[in-house]
């Protein structure tokens, strides 16, 4: 069970440590600051609604935390002005990030990307998946970058066939040769 907790450090410690940043913030922090934060950390996070995502993967998870540490310390600005409450709320928010998220980490597996490669407009990954029980699954993801660059979609996947030169994808009719020539349309 620790090893779990310990490939899956990241959740781990989004999930229970942001209470704890909250009160931080409401502390060392105005309520107006807090609310900007809030929704700067909120507007950051809207490609995600659309799919896309950016091209660095921690950024996701640290305006995540962000966003969460800054509507805890908003909800006990509104909720709280007798102490004994605002610890009351932070131990039942410990115990409902611990029983809701907790089944989620020791069930998740994991995916290493192999290979990459860049072509026209498009980004290419060989991945391997592995759960917690069964095989690894070998598959192609196609990634679509955004009219701005730091944001990239995944538009497809294919199965890894091992004994054909080309990958092709349905998402308009991409096709790779990972072979050696860097693709072709």
């Amino acid at each position: 069970m620790i090893w779990f907790l310990i490939d899956h450090f990241k959740a781990f410690f989004i999930c229970c440590s942001f209470p704890l940043t909250g009160w931080g913030l409401r502390a060392s922090i105005s309520k107006k600051l807090n609310i900007y934060i809030f929704f700067v950390a909120l507007l950051l996070l809207l490609p995600a609604v659309t799919g896309y995502r950016y091209l660095s993967e921690n950024i996701f998870p640290i305006l995540t935390y962000i966003l969460l540490s800054s509507a805890y310390a908003i909800l006990i600005y509104h909720k709280t002005k007798v102490r004994t409450l605002s610890i009351i709320l932070s131990i039942f928010m410990w115990i409902a990030v611990l029983s809701f998220s907790f089944p989620l980490i020791l069930g998740a597996g994991e995916a290493i990307t192999d290979n990459e490669w860049e072509i026209t407009g498009y980004k290419i990954k060989h991945v391997e998946s592995r759960g917690f029980a069964g095989g690894t699954a070998r598959y192609y993801e196609l990634y679509k970058y955004g009219l701005i660059k730091a944001f990239i979609k995944k538009v497809d996947t294919a199965p890894d066939n091992g004994d054909t030169c080309v990958v092709k994808f349905d998402y308009k009719k991409v096709s790779f040769n990972k072979c050696g020539v860097p693709g072709n349309y």
